[in-house]
């Protein structure tokens, strides 16, 4: 099997075009990705360009969501680091393997179709677990978490399939939709538990991006939507129309267009 692996570090003009590797969507308040030149970490806004191997940074408050060039979704909550490390491409095949690294703080990634090739893998590491999607159709978040004191790695299934194990084991645990478990050293891989009301909303919560100002502008409810990542084309109208609208009367709506 021949691979194309991304190796900016060794052919540098070779692989120019491969370091775009997806772009900024979304930030809110003072996201930041680290300079390769100077190692400093500088300010990154929506529509900056992902470079591969980029670490990106979040702080108090601060949260990020990127689109990766393969239609894959990820979305940093605050206090967060992420790199991806690894991509491999087989253009025979169409197998995709991608991994990234979760240093701090919860990511929400929503996986794209291209891993739905049988022997692709979508995979977020942690210093306590790896956590991966095989064949696509998966949504998940990944959080650093504590367990009996020590650290430890938490794991939220929202849609599809995901698999969760210690770092170089051969085993792990498979969790089903709207399942959750926590995994460390002093933590085994446990069966997987459901998702409470609460755990849900707290960590959908975490990893959406909202501006308190321009919401507080807004004289409309918001709901928070943890499927709002979706790179898809939908319309959402907020609130909701009557069939029998009274004419007499506005009625204020918000329309969400959302494209690939």
């Amino acid at each position: 099997m021949v691979w194309t692996l991304i190796l900016l570090a060794f052919f540098p003009a070779a692989v120019q075009a491969a370091e775009d590797f997806g772009w900024v969507t979304a930030t809110q308040q003072d996201a930041r990705v680290v300079d390769r030149a100077t190692g400093d970490l500088v300010p990154t806004k929506e529509g900056d360009t992902v470079l591969f191997m980029d670490t990106h940074q979040t702080g108090p408050g601060s949260k990020l969501r990127l689109l990766l060039e393969d239609e894959s979704v990820l979305t940093l909550g605050e206090r967060s680091q992420f790199q991806v490390t690894e991509s491999l491409y087989d253009p025979k095949t169409q197998v995709r393997r991608l991994t990234g690294q979760l240093t701090a703080g919860v990511a929400r990634a929503l996986v794209g179709p291209y891993f739905s090739t049988a022997g692709s893998r979508f995979e977020v590491q942690t210093p306590t677990a790896s956590v991966f999607a095989e064949q696509g159709g998966a949504y998940f978040i990944v959080w650093l978490a504590e367990c009996d004191g020590a650290p430890a790695t938490g794991i939220l299934s929202l849609e599809g399939r995901v698999t969760a194990r210690r770092p170089g084991a051969a085993e792990g645990v498979t969790l089903a939709e709207l399942f959750y478990t926590r995994i460390g050293p002093t933590c085994p891989p446990a069966l997987p538990l459901p998702v409470s009301e609460d755990m849900m909303s707290k960590m959908t919560e975490a990893t959406s991006l909202i501006d308190p100002i321009r919401i507080a502008a807004m004289d409309i409810d918001e709901q928070i939507d943890p499927r709002e990542d979706r790179p898809r084309s939908e319309i959402r109208l907020t609130p909701q129309i009557v069939q029998t609208p009274n004419l007499s009367s506005l009625t204020r709506v918000r329309v969400h267009v959302i494209f690939p």
